[in-house]
């Protein structure tokens, strides 16, 4: 069964965690303040992601999981599965790492120990809470449904690359994030809330190790 709104789920995924909040401050910078105030900042940020989470779990239902292997879907769905994959995410940060060290190249070294970090703790994170909160995926194959560890991977990556080399990187990033997002409500793997939380979870850590 195709995704009943596969247009509407992709952009509402890109949508709820890089626009706003969730990634204005990578991708539209002049929108900061010029002397922001860090509490308020913080605030904010809490209140408007906790709403997009809620928000997320009231349309489970509207963006139902199922396949997507036919029209505009299946060409979000297959690179986007691979974007968000461990394979994809930890091979091109040991290749970045390595062709850096190679060519002595100090900005890409340092992109890479932070993608390195951000991945490791973000796996670490989307484990522990997967144990605790015991969610049946959709297909019913396990019982680790929320959060999605792909879209945090994939949402941790991208906010690094995007704090690291700027916002035509950082588009091109978060792009790749949301369909690996997208690809897994597709493939019936997790739920809308599981994908926005796991997005959320990766962009707090991606910004963790890039503070500046």
């Amino acid at each position: 069964m195709l995704l009943r709104r596969p247009l509407w789920t992709l952009a509402l995924v890109l949508l709820s965690t890089t626009a706003g909040v969730a990634g204005a401050e990578e991708l539209l910078p002049s929108m900061q303040p010029s002397t922001p105030s860090r509490f308020p900042t913080v605030l904010r940020e809490v209140v408007i992601d906790a709403g997009l989470l809620g928000a997320a779990f009231a349309l489970d239902d509207a963006a139902r999981p199922g396949s997507a292997d036919k029209g505009f879907g299946r060409f979000v769905e297959e690179p986007g599965e691979t974007f968000g994959g461990a394979t994809f995410l930890l091979g091109g940060t040991l290749g970045l790492g390595a062709g850096s060290a190679a060519a002595h190249e100090a900005s890409g070294l340092k992109t890479a120990k932070r993608l390195a970090l951000s991945l490791g703790t973000t796996t670490a994170v989307v484990g522990v809470l997967k144990w605790i909160t015991d969610r049946t995926r959709p297909d019913g194959s396990n019982d680790y449904s929320f959060p999605s560890g792909h879209a945090a991977g994939a949402f941790a990556a991208a906010t690094v690359i995007a704090r690291e080399h700027g916002r035509a990187a950082g588009a091109i990033a978060y792009a790749a994030a949301a369909a690996a997002g997208y690809a897994r409500i597709a493939n019936n793997k997790h739920y809308l809330s599981d994908v926005v939380a796991g997005a959320l979870i990766g962009r707090l850590i991606g910004r963790a190790f890039t503070a500046h």
